[in-house]
């Protein structure tokens, strides 16, 4: 789950036909192993969103609040363990030193803030709290894509069916992509997030995994819009050369270091991967 590359894009990039469905369950299990390979080399940064709420002491300086994790936004904020919410009008959230750029990895209180200082009642341990979404992108304002379709359920859906009827899964998308919706992808709809599993037959259904990524499942109206996740451009063109090679290399008879997929799904990585991938991942370390 949270492939930063698809089996659609993959097939395409290989020149693998849409309808040449032999090497499938492969191909999308490199996506997924790829990854995670791209993921341990930028030291366990993500770059999917999730839903969470993290703890934090109180600080040395209760000024500023310096995170342990990428933030991308905030939905609460709480300080004095928990008996004071804090309003966004009483901080900033910077990424370094700029306003101007997501993830945020420190809030800094406003002096003229209702509080300016962060407090803590009785203990110091977990006296702040965020929750909102967290993971790395830099620039989350537009890292959903409008799938320029919506819920055409009857009714719309409940918080538990795990069939979604949509206008047209095939359609192009808001920016003219085709198809707009396809397995493995990570959808929202509302404060939602959801996995599609398959583009079902007809071509009107998903067969997605409700309440993913720390999110909870809700019931949406008819005609409620359903946006896309789009990784970074980066991670995807990344990933995708390195799910590709992987691809390439287990057939190799000269490389006896290739990737194997065990009877589990496992994918045993190699030990090496391409040079210009490894870059790339270095390069969005923390």
């Amino acid at each position: 789950m949270n492939e930063y590359v698809v089996l659609d894009d993959l097939k395409a990039y290989r020149g693998i036909g849409a309808d040449e469905k032999a090497d499938d369950t492969l191909l999308k299990g490199f996506c997924s192993s790829a990854s995670r390979v791209f993921e341990r080399l930028a030291r366990g940064r993500l770059f999917y969103p999730r839903i969470a709420t993290r703890y934090y002491d109180h600080p040395g300086d209760p000024r500023v609040l310096k995170l342990d994790d990428d933030l991308l936004e905030i939905d609460t904020f709480t300080t004095q363990n928990g008996a004071e919410t804090v309003a966004a009008s009483d901080y900033f959230l910077l990424c370094g030193d700029t306003y101007n750029m997501t993830p945020y990895n420190r809030i800094v209180m406003k002096p003229d803030g209702d509080y300016p200082l962060l407090l803590y009642s009785g203990r110091l341990q977990q006296a702040n709290a965020i929750s909102g979404a967290w993971g790395y992108h830099e620039d989350w304002a537009n890292a959903w894509r409008d799938s320029n379709d919506t819920v055409q359920d009857t009714g719309g859906i409940n918080a538990a069916v795990s069939a979604l009827t949509v206008a047209n899964a095939a359609g192009s998308d808001a920016y003219g992509q085709n198809p707009r919706f396809k397995a493995q992808q990570l959808l929202r709809i509302e404060a939602e997030y959801l996995y599609v599993l398959a583009r079902s037959s007809p071509t009107a259904t998903l067969t997605v995994k409700r309440g993913v990524n720390g999110s909870t499942a809700a019931a949406h109206d008819k005609d409620t819009p359903i946006y896309i996740y789009e990784p970074m451009e980066a991670v995807f063109h990344a990933v995708r050369r390195l799910a590709a090679w992987l691809y390439q290399q287990k057939d190799s008879s000269e490389d006896i270091d290739r990737p194997v997929v065990t009877d589990a799904g496992v994918t045993l990585m190699p030990s090496a991967v391409p040079k210009d991938v490894r870059d790339v991942a270095m390069g969005l370390r923390r």
